[in-house]
């Protein structure tokens, strides 16, 4: 029996490390790729309030609003009052930011508004009544009921639609909007077990009102028989046959009753498309249209000529600073120019100071010497080194004028 030498069960270890590594590495390489498709292909949203005064019921639908988006919304985003729309817009743009939903309140109606980015189109919505997920919970510890404690949100919700099949373009565009604002379902992926919220809109064609709930889902347990014969199937591979299973809904709040106002045509701006308390005639739809088109004609002029104005003053700021370079860099050429001018001048009288000195002091020359010596400097100086007590004489009377001064003096032998 051959046993594994620890060498070998080294090289083993190395490997299963090696292909665990690689296998963690293809895994998270997969889950970037999917968040990555995920961003540009997946509905996201930012709910705001935009108003002077809100009260506290008003902030809080708006968050409850947030609540029924999650996880694709910005659920703690604060809009400061200076904040324009257009930055708002800019911004949600940038972000792949799908839908914008702002809300709103008035002395006369409180309103939401969903708009479509980033080329619309905008609904308009008059909110008649709404109630708070505080207020349904509120409701339920009265009446004695469970009440539901969500927990973190991780999943989107699905959405239901009801009675939304009708003829009339304003509904079909309504049901349009509330689907794409939350991720589609996979049919053929789909599992009950993987439902957990669901969003209902329900519309009343007499009143021509949406009403719109938010419920968790909530599975009841199959019995024992049913368990195990499920279980089987599993095990056996037994083919997959539609069933019907139930399931229970329990309300979690809020509850929001809004009517269809009106329809823009782009981001909270452009053509009137659907008006609920006006209807006009082609003749002041084509009107309407021409002075849509002369607005956007005249916008455009105005961006076009503002973006002149800034080339324009661009260029004249950097001519500016080009000629105030150009002015110091001749200013500094004067300069050094001048420098080294004032320094070859002082170097050539140096030079001639130098030249005078040289012809009238001799720095080696002793008096005696250069008034008696033939040998001028050296005679004298060399007599008073080399001839001790005779470089006294030599500096007297030193002809020969000897560096050694020997001979220079008469009194030096």
């Amino acid at each position: 029996m051959s046993t594994a030498t620890p060498a070998t069960a080294n090289a083993s270890a190395k490997t299963k490390q090696h292909v665990k590594k690689k296998l963690e590495k293809q895994r998270k390489a997969k889950e970037k790729q999917q968040r990555e498709a995920e961003i540009t292909t997946v509905p996201r949203s930012i709910v705001l309030y935009r108003g002077k005064k809100s009260s506290h019921s008003m902030k809080t639908l708006v968050q409850d609003f947030r609540t029924i988006m999650m996880p694709y919304t910005a659920k703690n985003l604060k809009s400061g009052k200076t904040n324009k729309l257009k930055t708002v817009i800019d911004f949600a743009s940038e972000i792949y930011v799908t839908h914008l939903i702002i809300f709103n309140s008035g002395i006369e109606s409180t309103k939401m508004k969903i708009a479509r980015l980033p080329h619309g189109p905008t609904l308009e919505f008059s909110i008649n009544e709404y109630s708070t997920a505080q207020d349904i919970r509120d409701f339920q510890t009265f009446m004695k009921e469970r009440v539901v404690q969500m927990g973190k949100i991780r999943e989107p919700p699905m959405v239901v639609l009801n009675n939304f099949n009708t003829d009339e373009t304003q509904v079909k565009l309504m049901a349009v909007t509330f689907q794409n604002m939350f991720p589609p379902v996979d049919v053929q992926k789909f599992k009950v077990k993987d439902a957990k919220r669901v969003v209902l809109f329900n519309y009343d064609p007499e009143t021509e009102q949406v009403e719109m709930r938010h419920y968790f889902v909530k599975r009841p347990e199959a019995s024992g028989s049913e368990a195990d014969a499920a279980e089987d199937e599993e095990k056996e591979g037994a083919p997959k046959t539609r069933k019907t299973q139930h399931i229970r809904l329990s309300d979690m709040g809020p509850h929001i009753k809004f009517s269809l106002y009106r329809v823009l045509e782009g981001v909270f701006t452009g053509e009137t498309i659907y008006h609920s308390q006006f209807t006009k005639t082609p003749d002041e739809i084509e009107k309407q249209r021409q002075q849509f088109a002369q607005k956007k004609a005249l916008a455009k002029q105005r961006r076009e000529q503002q973006e002149a104005n800034v080339e324009r003053k661009k260029s004249e700021r950097d001519a500016k600073v080009a000629n105030k370079r150009q002015k110091l860099y001749e200013t500094f050429k004067d300069a050094v120019s001048k420098e080294n001018t004032d320094r070859e001048g002082e170097v050539d009288d140096q030079s001639d100071d130098e030249e005078d000195t040289g012809a009238k002091y001799t720095p080696f020359a002793s008096r005696g010497g250069a008034s008696r010596g033939r040998g001028g400097d050296r005679g004298g100086r060399g007599g008073a080194r080399g001839g001790g007590r005779g470089g006294r004489g030599g500096a007297r009377g030193g002809r020969g004028g000897s560096s050694f001064g020997g001979r220079g003096g008469r009194g030096g032998g």
